[in-house]
């Protein structure tokens, strides 16, 4: 009996001939550890529309991640049906693939979104092994851009705020009088965790461009530049810093020396960007 309902079970079916029998009671236990013990999201909801995951080895190896029931709102599938697809589009390096969310069959089945496209596996399969995140940004229903954020390649920088005090001609000696504000390297990784690898005013994409050479790497702005403060400060992430391009990270900061110092965002820095476009 017990063996038959457990066929049952994992079809979500009740049989008449089990409808007043103690295991439907179990049946409904069942559920409610298998979903209601409070487990963690596997993926990090950034804001509504950015999802992080660690990358990890059942999506290398079987192309297929599930989707916490608690986020299946966000993601748009929350009434999808059982055993039914919901196509979506996957932007990687610029290209655009057709993958899919699928509910499985059961009544409470497991909603897991698949990379079995070829490209998107083939690029996913290099970072097997590795501990690495997984990010998707949704750029309208049902689009996402995938990328894979891999913090011990992320390469550190550090910015002077330095002073010449004696000119020269060219070629010859200079001395520096300079300034270095601290960083703290955790707040860089989580700005990038949080805002991708793409640039937030030219969308420039240095994996796309350069190939393998530019892979994990960008540029973080501090909206607020540290300069500006007399003493440390608590930084957050999401709000005080940006990703930017070397370029649009220069024109930020000139933008702010004609504002005088007045604080300045990527939105700022694009409205130059699409006026000049329009020329």
């Amino acid at each position: 009996m017990f063996e038959r309902f457990a066929v049952y079970l994992h079809c979500g079916i009740i049989p008449s001939e089990f409808a007043d029998s103690r295991i439907v009671k179990w049946r409904q236990y069942y559920f409610f550890l298998r979903t209601k013990m409070g487990r963690k999201p596997s993926w990090s909801v950034i804001d509504n529309n950015t999802f992080i995951k660690p990358l990890l080895s059942s999506i290398t190896t079987d192309a297929v991640t599930v989707i916490d029931k608690s986020l299946l709102s966000l993601w748009d599938v929350l009434h999808l049906e059982c055993a039914k697809k919901q196509y979506i589009t996957i932007i990687l390096l610029g290209e655009r693939y057709q993958t899919y969310i699928q509910r499985s069959g059961s009544l409470n089945g497991t909603t897991r979104l698949f990379f079995r496209e070829p490209h998107i596996k083939e690029y996913i399969l290099k970072y097997k092994g590795k501990d690495v995140y997984l990010r998707l940004e949704r750029v309208k229903k049902h689009t996402y851009k995938l990328s894979v954020i891999n913090p011990h390649e992320i390469e550190n920088e550090v910015f002077d705020d330095t002073i010449a005090i004696e000119s020269r001609k060219e070629g010859k000696k200079k001395v520096y009088y300079t300034t270095k504000y601290e960083r703290n390297p955790q707040n860089r990784l989580e700005a990038i965790r949080i805002h991708g690898l793409i640039c937030q005013a030219c969308e420039f994409d240095f994996e796309k461009f350069y190939g393998e050479l530019g892979k994990d790497f960008i540029e973080v702005h501090h909206i607020k530049p540290l300069h500006s403060n007399n003493e440390e400060v608590n930084v957050d992430p999401k709000e005080d810093l940006v990703c930017l391009c070397p370029n649009c990270h220069r024109m930020m900061h000139r933008l702010l020396r004609r504002n005088n110092g007045k604080i300045m965002n990527p939105n700022d820095l694009k409205k130059f960007i699409n006026q000049n476009k329009k020329k």
